[in-house]
């Protein structure tokens, strides 16, 4: 207890110190099945106070998100087209999920049952290299991406959800670049953090 009251000082000091404002209130507006619409109430340097409204997901049914950037061992990237309802449109992204209460024990489950569920593909070396910050003006969400290496086909079946609509991509390494300037010509959305892995990833192996 006293230990976790220092760290509340701390925080309070330090945030003092920045001067940024402080969360004096939490309060559920809204409760879905996995998402909540929730108003912080925010207390500024100069003492004044605002809401400010954010998106969480439900702690209760998920422990975390996982995005993966896979590499086959023909060294082909796999990254899937998928139908996003808030956006209205097909994206191309990374293969990602929710870890699930009840149904995965850690991060690496749900990243091995969503590379298969989604790609098709297995790997036996998995990296985690980052936490990504999904979109903060609007959630407190973030996500874990991590490189899955020597992946390799163990179905043409893709084990999706309802809701879900998906086409898996496989692009050699050397056309990648040609390929994402190709769609963002097109007008296409792109998920940037598949961008961001891709440099992580790159960068790792012009280091060795």
């Amino acid at each position: 207890m006293f230990i976790s009251k220092m760290i509340s000082v701390f925080i309070y000091l330090l945030q003092w110190i920045m001067q940024i404002p402080t969360i004096v209130g939490n309060k559920i507006l809204e409760k879905g099945r996995f998402l909540s619409l929730r108003q912080l109430e925010l207390s500024h340097p100069d003492t004044k106070q605002t809401a400010y409204e954010v998106v969480t997901r439900n702690s209760e049914k998920v422990f975390g998100i996982v995005s993966i950037l896979p590499i086959t061992t023909e060294n082909e990237v796999i990254l899937i087209r998928q139908y996003r309802a808030p956006l209205d449109r097909i994206q191309l992204e990374l293969p990602a999920g929710c870890a699930e209460v009840g149904k995965h024990s850690i991060l690496e489950d749900a990243v091995h049952a969503e590379l298969q569920e989604e790609t098709g593909y297995m790997s036996d070396n998995i990296t985690h290299i980052a936490e990504f910050s999904s979109s903060s003006g609007m959630t407190n969400e973030t996500v874990h991406g991590y490189i899955a290496r020597n992946c390799k086909k163990v179905t043409d079946i893709l084990t999706l959800d309802t809701d879900e609509y998906i086409e898996r991509i496989l692009v050699p390494m050397a056309e990648f670049d040609d390929m994402i300037a190709s769609e963002m010509s097109q007008g296409n959305i792109i998920e940037p953090k598949m961008l961001a892995m891709m440099w992580w990833f790159r960068n790792s192996l012009a280091k060795k």
